[in-house]
């Protein structure tokens, strides 16, 4: 795997989120024309992140999270993402998206830290941003309201940055243990992103994408 990146201050963060072109990411990944959401769902989520949870019986984590996306992701609540106009109305839909996956993960598989929870939902609504499912002009309005996906590379990302007190290094996704600390960081990085007047979801094709 790629080495992590930490930016040592937030003057040499906002210089690089401001060069970085996270608009061509985007339009690079909708070239690759998922027009399905089977195809959206089984690229969000990678094989690696999978491994970092057990089996429990004969239920596997990625067909878990597969089956309740397919399920999850209907027109109605694919609608309601595309009728988004504000960051409030935006958290409103996500955690609903959230505690619904909460609630499938923890009937069928062992209990996971708070963060793996949140980070499997922001990487589906991310992927969503690079297909044809909801219409693009809608896409590039809510784009800027999306959550980081919060791992050992966003988190290493801002870790000597963000005052949330002491981050270890390499601190992965199950870091996040509760929903004011995932908010905390959410807060810093969205306020970063505002300075660079970038979306906050650059940070992560920057930290990530950029470098895999």
């Amino acid at each position: 795997m790629p080495r992590l990146k930490e930016w040592k201050s937030k003057r040499k963060l906002l210089r690089d989120l401001k060069r970085y072109r996270w608009r061509v990411w985007f339009s690079n990944e909708r070239k690759k024309k998922r027009t399905g959401l089977e195809e959206i769902i089984r690229d969000a989520v990678g094989g690696n992140t999978f491994r970092a949870f057990r089996c429990n019986g004969k239920n596997k984590p990625s067909e878990v999270f597969r089956e309740w996306a397919q399920r999850a992701l209907s027109k109605r609540t694919l609608d309601e993402l595309s009728k988004v106009r504000s960051q409030r109305k935006y958290d409103e839909w996500l955690w609903r998206l959230v505690r619904n996956f909460q609630k499938e993960w923890n009937s069928k598989m062992r209990p996971i830290p708070y963060g793996p929870h949140v980070k499997l939902v922001n990487l589906l609504v991310k992927f969503l941003c690079t297909s044809d499912v909801i219409d693009q002009t809608k896409i590039r309005r809510f784009i800027w309201f999306l959550h980081v996906p919060l791992d050992s590379y966003t988190i290493a990302a801002v870790r000597k940055i963000v005052a949330v007190g002491p981050i270890r290094k390499n601190a992965t996704m199950g870091f996040i243990k509760s929903r004011e600390l995932y908010d905390t960081l959410q807060l810093e990085i969205r306020t970063i992103a505002r300075k660079a007047k970038v979306p906050p979801i650059a940070l992560d094709c920057l930290a990530w994408d950029s470098r895999h």
